[in-house]
């Protein structure tokens, strides 16, 4: 099984995440209208295992984040009119955030192809689908992915000059974004900092 062109592609599916303890990896799964399942693999190199006690279900509000956000990546092969998220529905909060990233995110990539998005971006939601995953007292902090370009610095500074406690992160094993980060300041963020990416078919 193929997958159709992208100008004839009319739905992007999130299909599900599952999170493997024994591995610490996440599976991401997304698809085209009813074309071939693409997996995406988080592995999680500093993982605490088992997974604590009374964190499921925040663990499993991180991963759906995890699954709708990473999406941008597969959504912009093709931008279909019609976004569908398979399994429990999202709540209007959640939808809104989604649509907020996308439209934000693609900003520069929806001006350099001619695009008008907001009428393609709209990710449904149920207004009785419960709210996500409640505080389970963990201390507030925030996690920066680094790209080694000036929007996660300038992002990184904000959050410095609003004394917000935070850890960075990054993709891969590029030596610019390691020394960037390491630059940063941000105490153990070469170690804790670090998660591996890769995707099949």
């Amino acid at each position: 099984m193929s997958i159709a062109h992208p100008r004839q592609t009319q739905s992007f599916h999130f299909v599900r995440a599952d999170y493997d303890a024994v591995t610490a990896s996440a599976s991401l799964v997304y698809r085209f209208d009813d074309g071939p399942m693409l997996i995406e693999t988080i592995r999680f190199a500093d993982a605490t295992l088992p997974i604590p006690h009374g964190r499921e279900l925040a663990l499993a509000a991180a991963l759906r984040l995890l699954h709708l956000i990473a999406g941008i990546s597969y959504y912009k092969a093709a931008v279909p009119e019609h976004i569908v998220v398979e399994g429990d529905a999202l709540d209007r909060d959640l939808a809104t955030l989604m649509d907020t990233i996308y439209l934000h995110g693609l900003g520069e990539f929806a001006h350099r192809n001619g695009l008008d998005l907001r009428e393609r971006i709209r990710f449904p939601h149920d207004n009785q689908a419960p709210a996500n995953a409640s505080n389970i007292g963990l201390p507030r902090h925030t996690l920066v992915p680094i790209g080694g370009g000036k929007d996660s610095l300038v992002t990184l500074e904000l959050l410095r000059a609003a004394h917000e406690p935070m850890t960075a992160t990054w993709v891969g094993q590029s030596p610019l974004i390691a020394a960037c980060v390491e630059r940063s300041g941000l105490p153990n963020s070469t170690s804790t900092g670090r998660f591996r990416r890769c995707c099949s078919r």
